[in-house]
């Protein structure tokens, strides 16, 4: 099984090869804990602006952290829609 940073590598890479701005966080002391692994900016046709997605990578199994899940439900309370294949959309409806 490749390792956390490997796919987030990769994600990288994909979206930028799709024209995407991908930018990496990288977790230290002066960072927000819970802040998700990327952020990537789609550039789309029908309006100015480009639409943010926050990613947060995961190997297979393995669970978001509570700090992460309080995040996510900060940023779902101002309105972000969320979408979460597999494992990730149980832990949210509980």
């Amino acid at each position: 099984m490749p390792k956390e940073t490997t796919l987030t590598d990769t994600i990288q890479r994909a979206a930028r090869a799709l024209g995407c701005i991908a930018i990496k966080k990288h977790g230290s002391l002066y960072g927000r804990g819970g802040e998700a692994d990327l952020s990537i900016l789609v550039p789309v046709s029908y309006q100015r602006y480009p639409v943010s997605l926050f990613v947060e990578v995961k190997r297979w199994g393995n669970a978001p952290t509570e700090r992460q899940r309080k995040r996510l439900r900060d940023l779902a309370a101002l309105g972000l829609r969320r979408w979460w294949p597999g494992v990730w959309s149980r832990w949210y409806r509980s």
